[in-house]
């Protein structure tokens, strides 16, 4: 009973969440996004994909982004022990 009332809330809650409203225009302003991968288990992999752009219009943006990572294994196709 105790998990059907928890997803009940949990449902109730997810659904009364609103978006963000807009307050003006995009249009002519750039933007930032910092994004950041983290998989630990028995493969370890860390990525770091920043991207910078710019808003043309309302509906139009271009960037451009480079990623980072640290992959699970060797030039040589070995797996890599990180402990």
């Amino acid at each position: 009973m105790r998990k059907i009332s928890l997803m009940l809330l949990l449902t109730v809650l997810m659904i009364s969440v609103a978006a963000q409203e807009e307050t003006g225009s995009r249009k002519r302003k750039f933007f930032l996004i910092p994004e950041m991968w983290l998989s630990f288990g028995t493969s370890t992999y860390i990525e770091l994909a920043p991207m910078v752009g710019y808003h043309v219009m309302d509906r139009l943006s271009v960037g451009l982004g480079r990623a980072y990572y640290v992959p699970p294994y060797n030039e040589d196709g070995r797996f890599i022990y990180r402990g």
